[in-house]
């Protein structure tokens, strides 16, 4: 919340504080997945749990456990607000890295990335260290413009999902995928551990 420009006035954290206060809490499949798999920090301390809709719970759970790298997505909507932001040098390597990660993808076999080493890997990887290196420089001062922390807090999301498909845990299948065959390929990842 203290990161965010609009932490202060956000639903979300309303919603939290509320939950934190009550008997009884309603919530979605999502949100009780996000839960199971980021340590409880998203609901508060409970000892039973109702689940209706239980046959839809797995697809749901698969859905939050799940993260997708689509370079056009990312560039559209996200990582371009920071390139204002930057030093040159460093937006021409977050835009040099996506259509990398583009053209990887285009030529890539649609299989399971379990070497570091395979074309599509690399790429996630060089998408990582460009947006690392954004964030660095986004975060060295103190951020007061609103505009800007988005911007930081869209390319932090990038690195996240490039981090966690460059790394290749144990935990995650890796796999460049393509949802139908009029799109673009795209990596994707999903968490197979036990959530709950």
């Amino acid at each position: 919340m203290q990161r965010c420009p609009y932490g202060d006035g956000c639903f979300v954290e309303k919603s939290r504080d509320t939950a934190r206060a009550a008997d009884l809490v309603v919530t979605n499949h999502a949100l009780l997945a996000i839960n199971a798999m980021h340590g409880g920090t998203a609901l508060p301390d409970h000892q039973a749990v109702i689940i209706d809709e239980a046959h839809e719970l797995v697809s749901r759970v698969t859905g939050a456990a799940s993260c997708r790298a689509h370079p056009a997505a990312w560039w559209n909507g996200s990582a371009a607000a920071c390139l204002s932001y930057v030093e040159d040098e460093a937006a021409l390597e977050l835009l040099e890295s996506a259509d990398g990660l583009a053209t990887a993808f285009d030529a890539a076999a649609l299989e399971r990335v379990e070497d570091p080493t395979q074309a599509s890997s690399q790429p996630a990887q060089r998408v990582r260290n460009a947006a690392r290196a954004a964030v660095s420089a986004m975060t060295g001062e103190r951020q007061a413009d609103p505009d800007k922390r988005q911007a930081s807090a869209a390319v932090k999301e990038v690195f996240d999902i490039a981090e966690r498909m460059a790394a290749l845990q144990q935990g995650d299948v890796v796999w460049v995928g393509r949802p139908r065959a009029d799109r673009a390929a795209r990596l994707e990842c999903r968490r197979c551990r036990s959530l709950v």
